[in-house]
């Protein structure tokens, strides 16, 4: 992810390590990262609700959909592992090698 300056930096470390390596942030994040209105609105403090649009603005535009957006999603993330353990179908360059190339 990158540096948003306008969010602090207690909160976009918090969105970091959950976007890397799936570490469990704060209950006000995990309820914003779980699209929980009612959750966020419980364990934010009026700072950090006055901040909202900036963490969606920044979750939109830095981090991976699959990390966010309902408690599913974010149960699916945290198993994966976030990021760092993303596996890919095959590398970036060339087709794997255990597999058929297409019309061969």
């Amino acid at each position: 992810m990158s540096v948003n300056p306008q969010l602090p930096s207690a909160i976009l470390a918090q969105l970091n390590a959950w976007e890397n390596s799936a570490q469990t942030p704060g209950p006000f994040i995990l309820a914003v990262l779980e699209n929980n209105l009612l959750g966020a609105i419980h364990h934010g403090t009026a700072a950090e609700l006055s901040l909202l649009p900036l963490i969606m603005r920044h979750l939109r535009s830095e981090a991976s959909p699959a990390s966010w957006g309902s408690h599913d999603q974010c149960t699916l993330w945290r198993a994966r592992g976030g990021k760092s353990r993303e596996r890919r179908a095959w590398p970036r360059r060339g087709w794997p090698a255990s597999s058929p190339r297409p019309n061969a």
